[in-house]
């Protein structure tokens, strides 16, 4: 092999490892979220997915927003935070936290959705 096309292939490597490493910093995580009439529909895909929600949106009358943060979730149960209070949750559970009701309404491998409104 000629020097050019060693180099050639070496840089071809070196590319094809920083992509991967990029990639790996990045991750993957998306939230969406939808409100109406005091209650929030979110999605939250992949670990450490979080989005912050105008309290107001929830229906509560506290200041600062309100942070919901996607630890783990897999078939069976999810772990998540809001405003750095540890919960969890299955399919179809609701969970109270301050004045806030939280229902895990759908639970796949790396994404949790929920509704929460004030109660």
């Amino acid at each position: 092999m000629g020097p050019m096309r060693h180099l050639a292939a070496r840089l071809s490597t070196a590319a094809a490892v920083l992509t991967a490493v990029l990639v790996g910093l990045v991750g993957c995580t998306s939230t969406t979220y939808s409100c109406s009439d005091g209650s929030c529909s979110i999605t939250l895909t992949g670990q450490g997915a979080s989005t912050e929600i105008d309290p107001l949106s929830l229906g509560l009358s506290t200041s600062g927003d309100v942070l919901f943060t996607l630890e783990s979730a897999d078939e069976g149960a999810a772990t998540f935070s809001v405003d750095g209070t540890r919960n969890e949750c299955g399919p179809g559970e609701t969970v109270m936290i301050d004045q806030l009701s939280v229902t895990c309404t759908e639970i796949t491998e790396g994404t949790l959705k929920l509704t929460a409104a004030a109660e």
